[in-house]
Order: C-alpha cells, then sequence, then structure tokens
C-alpha cells in the first residue's frame, strides 16, 4: 500500500522576497522559531507511523506562496501550517478551517494537543479570508497554537506533547496507526534527554562501572532503563 502524503508547514519564515519574515514576537521569541519546533515535531511522530511528509521543518525556508504550491504540486492528503497568535491575544488554541473536511482535522487536532498538553483552547473558527486555507486544494489547517506571550512557557517546555497532539489527530483523520512504542523511545530520546544524561552523571560516579570503560550505548542503555523506556537487563 502507498504511504499516504501529508504537508505540515511551519508559519512565516524566509518571505517571497527572500528576507526573514519571523511573524509574531515577545521579547526575544519568534512565532517563527518557536512553531518550528512544534512542526518538526510533528513530522517526526507522523514519518515514524509510516506517513511521507512534505514540510519545510525546522529549517522554516519556505514562504506561505511556496508552501501553497509545493502541497498542491505534490498532492498531498492534507496541509497543516502551525502558526501562534500575537502578545495582545487571549491565552489557547485556535485552529482555522475554511472547508468541511478542514474542519473535521481541525477538531481532531485540537482534540488531541489538549489531551497530550497543558494548552488551553478557544475553539476551532472557520476563516474564508486567509491565503493558504482558500488556495490549498487539500484540506487545510492553520493551527494557531496560543498566543506568543500567555502561552509561551508552554509552547518552549511542551513543544514535543504538542507535536504529538498534532500527529495523533492528523493520523486518526488519515486512517493510519499509531505506533506508540516508536513514539515513547522517541519522546525519550527528545522531550526527556535530559533526563539520560543526568542518569549517566549518576551512573558514572556509582559502583556499577568497577572503573572499566563504559560506551555511550551502555550508559544511555542504563539511562533508558531507569526512566523505564527500556525492560531490566535490555540495552539499544
Amino acid at each position: 500500500m502507498a504511504k499516504k502524503k501529508v504537508a505540515i508547514f511551519a508559519g512565516h519564515g524566509t518571505s517571497q522576497n527572500g528576507t526573514w519574515d519571523s511573524g509574531c514576537t515577545y521579547g526575544k521569541y519568534t512565532e517563527a522559531a518557536l512553531v518550528a519546533k512544534i512542526a518538526a515535531s510533528c513530522v517526526q511522530y507522523l514519518k515514524v507511523s509510516g506517513v511521507d511528509v512534505v514540510t519545510d521543518a525546522p529549517a522554516n525556508k519556505i514562504n506561505m506562496v511556496k508552501q501553497v504550491a509545493r502541497s498542491n504540486s505534490e498532492s498531498v492528503k492534507l496541509h497543516v501550517a502551525f502558526h501562534c497568535d500575537y502578545s495582545k491575544a487571549p491565552k489557547g488554541t485556535i485552529p482555522l478551517y475554511i472547508s468541511e473536511r478542514g474542519s473535521r482535522l481541525a477538531k481532531l487536532m485540537n482534540k488531541y494537543v489538549l489531551k497530550y498538553s497543558s494548552l488551553t483552547t478557544r475553539g476551532v473558527a472557520k476563516r474564508t479570508d486567509l491565503y493558504e486555507l482558500k488556495y490549498t486544494n487539500a484540506p487545510a489547517v492553520i493551527f494557531e497554537v496560543g498566543s506568543i506571550k500567555q502561552d509561551l512557557k508552554t509552547m518552549l517546555k511542551e513543544y514535543d506533547a504538542i507535536g504529538f497532539g498534532a500527529a495523533i489527530g492528523i493520523l486518526e483523520y488519515l486512517g493510519v496507526e499509531s505506533r506508540p512504542k516508536q513514539y515513547k523511545l522517541l519522546a525519550a530520546l527528545d522531550a526527556v534527554e535530559h533526563k539520560v544524561i543526568s542518569q549517566h552523571y549518576k551512573y558514572k560516579n556509582s559502583a556499577n562501572l568497577n572503573k572499566k570503560t563504559i560506551n555511550c550505548a551502555e550508559y544511555i542503555s542504563w539511562g533508558l532503563r531507569k526512566i523505564g523506556i527500556l525492560a531490566k537487563g535490555h540495552s539499544i
């Protein structure tokens, strides 16, 4: 069976004229940088479930017009662009759609983003004036993750959980089975990698070493066992 192909993009980035468009800003933080990490997380979970992904994440080098053109040229099943709202906006997600199928996709993505992260929501909304929604052939969603000010801490700390939830919603929309074991391992190596590293430091100073040389795979395996990813006695 052929893989299902989707488009996942990070909002803003490189403009039509080649200049950089950061999107909205708050202090040193930019919309483009924040949503690039969320989009990249979503992409990795889709790929591990066997979905073919057209994307610019995390580089964010394709502008909105080119994103739409690429989605249309590659005949994707759906088009998603991650954005966040400006600093004066209230907190909470607000996925935007234009079509009936886009509405279903927006609701599924929102459902699982709320389930797996601590974000709140302002609901989903139909918009008929936005380029990406109007000119993309496939069902499209502009997923506004939240306010760059009100939801900043959540986007910084829970970007992987947000991307994961979005991916689960997309997989349900596509009718593709998720692969939780692979997800769990990816999450361990990404979102909680600091735990593995901290366990390594404890391991280095413990009697377990017995003054012998330990390679990377061995100490990472030990760390993964300590946080419950690998079973006792198993190694990577």
